[in-house]
């Protein structure tokens, strides 16, 4: 018995999918990249909770850095959705064209960044001061000083993604553990700097120049640094900027949600967006791994099938779908029931007390909902941008906005931060629903 079962499994992974295969081990080593990241964030995150605690200090800094990454969010999918495919579909037969765009690209990214900046520099009083905020002035000053010095990672991050994006774009994963370096240096600062705010907000800067750095180094070895122009002439860009503006749109919509949270929790109280930051923090654990894996490992993949037109690609996909789901239902259940002892094991020491695990063990249940419908979605709008079907992803974004804001409009006056994450729940349920349907009309469509 045991004989036959063996020789099934042989006999299935000796006749897996050659695509299959490259998703499976580009995935395994994304994920393992991921999960170093993210283990050096688990301490860091040990770290801020040990020294600081629920505190209008974090409240402070959260909010003023969720706001800075925004746009640094935005960009980066935006990019890596729009340059993978083009680049697989023009690298074999006008690579010096192409080269020729990036070096062009990465003048645009500075520019854009420093605007960004720019605009920053001056909205950030003025929205802290506004009343819809509800920060006290205690809060204003602190988010404000915060704010002074977080403002600048956003050029060097735009510029930091987008060599991010060539490193997946020439088939190396490596940047994910580039990425860990931004946690690793918050740890040493909060752990052997005693200062106040000073170790959140200088060591989060220092995190984005080292990975800037180690970027561009990785992405230079391998020949993916093609110069600096400040003169846009490639033919590629009519292409580029069709796909940027309707992906941009989508990810805008799609990105509001995280400022619908910080909105929605600033309004709750003092210590609000720090539950929710550290509920939020472990989730981050969870479905940056998976889906940061999927995205990374999938989008490259499935851009090379389509243009060289594999009629496999609906089983592929499908299969895929469903093995993420029943893996999402997996860590979704573990989570909801170790939720206790995972609180307790990463923060309850210092300033978090044993009151503070109660409550964001209780937050986190709820926010394991989100699992097994995440993975699925992040998979079906990795192969729809790989298809680019970018209208659609667009559509499907404004109304996962539209689902998210009404859902948190309706159960954060009677359910608080829980209804504030299962509004997340439902928000990616229909994303999972409608990127599923659009999938399978087009296709019946190809065939």
């Amino acid at each position: 018995m045991k004989n036959s079962i063996s020789n099934k499994i042989i006999f299935w992974l000796n006749n897996i999918d050659s695509n299959s295969k490259k998703i499976a081990r580009s995935m395994i080593a994304v994920g393992s990249f991921i999960f170093l990241s993210k283990t050096f964030g688990a301490f860091k995150e040990m770290a801020i909770a040990w020294r600081y605690g629920v505190s209008e200090t974090v409240d402070a800094y959260l909010f003023v850095l969720s706001l800075v990454l925004w746009p640094i969010g935005i960009w980066y999918s935006v990019i890596s959705a729009v340059i993978i495919p083009l680049d697989a579909k023009f690298r074999e037969n006008n690579n010096d064209k192409l080269k020729r765009f990036h070096g062009e690209l990465l003048g645009a990214t500075i520019l854009f960044g420093i605007v960004i900046t720019v605009i920053m520099w001056f909205g950030f009083p003025w929205l802290l001061k506004q009343s819809f905020i509800g920060f006290n002035l205690k809060s204003v000053g602190l988010s404000l000083r915060i704010a002074s010095v977080l403002i600048w990672i956003v050029p060097i991050a735009f510029v930091s993604r987008l060599f991010s994006t060539g490193i997946m774009s020439n088939g190396r994963m490596v940047n994910s553990i580039f990425e860990g370096s931004i946690p690793l240096a918050i740890l040493l600062f909060v752990l052997f700097i005693d200062s106040g705010i000073n170790p959140l907000i200088w060591g989060t800067l220092l995190g984005f120049v080292i990975e800037i750095f180690l970027s561009f180094t990785f992405l230079r070895r391998i020949g993916g640094v093609n110069g600096l122009y400040m003169h846009f002439r490639s033919e590629y860009w009519q292409q580029f900027l069709t796909g940027f503006g309707i992906i941009f749109l989508g990810q805008s919509l799609l990105s509001f949600t995280t400022i619908i949270d910080q909105f929605f929790a600033s309004n709750l109280g003092v210590g609000a967006l720090s539950y929710l930051g550290y509920t939020n923090r472990i989730l981050s654990l969870v479905l940056a791994i998976g889906a940061t894996a999927i995205g990374r490992s999938m989008l490259p993949v499935l851009s090379k099938v389509y243009y060289q037109g594999n009629s496999k690609i609906g089983k592929l996909v499908l299969s895929w779908s469903g093995f993420l789901f029943l893996l999402g239902l997996v860590v979704a259940t573990l989570g909801m029931y170790l939720s206790p002892q995972i609180v307790e094991i990463i923060f309850q020491r210092g300033a978090f007390t044993s009151t503070d695990t109660v409550y964001v063990a209780g937050l986190l249940q709820y926010g394991f909902t989100q699992v097994p419908f995440y993975f699925v979605s992040m998979i079906l709008i990795q192969t729809l941008l790989s298809q680019s079907l970018v209208r659609s992803v667009a559509l499907i974004s404004g109304i996962n906005l539209l689902v998210k804001l009404a859902s948190a409009w309706f159960l954060v006056p009677s359910m608080g931060l829980n209804g504030l994450l299962l509004s997340t729940s439902a928000m990616y349920v229909v994303s999972m629903i409608f990127s599923l349907i659009v999938f399978l009309k087009r296709l019946r469509y190809n065939n």
